[in-house]
């Protein structure tokens, strides 16, 4: 998630002023980010959501992520990212796939940073 996305929603996170979620997961230490997190994956996309996109006629959902949604590839000694997010995505999956959706999932931000002033690419 970046803050340009859902300015709201990142601030009622408790990331208000923080350019990306290593940084939001710094700000608050991890067991809070954690919780803030838990609860925006449960509620920013639902099985309603699916089933009230499905209705409309559409049948591909695209599903950004980072590297750091597979936890055994992030460093925890030095990288702060929200942890817990993989079980959702595999919840969401499973509810597209049920709907007959088309699932793609995007490396959104890969191991070292793409571009060294864009925070939300990785580190």
């Amino acid at each position: 998630m970046e803050p340009w996305m859902a300015n709201d929603e990142w601030n009622k996170m408790g990331c208000g002023g923080q350019q990306s979620e290593f940084d939001c997961v710094s700000k608050l230490g991890q067991a809070q980010a954690n919780r803030a997190w838990a609860t925006h994956w449960a509620t920013w996309t639902t099985k309603d959501d699916i089933t009230k996109m499905q209705s409309y006629g559409i049948n591909t959902i695209r599903i950004p992520v980072g590297y750091w949604l597979r936890e055994d590839l992030v460093y925890s000694d030095s990288e702060h990212f929200p942890q817990g997010g993989l079980a959702y995505l595999e919840q969401i999956c499973g509810w597209a796939s049920d709907a007959g959706f088309y699932i793609i999932i995007d490396l959104h931000g890969a191991p070292g940073a793409q571009v060294a002033t864009n925070a939300d690419t990785g580190q």
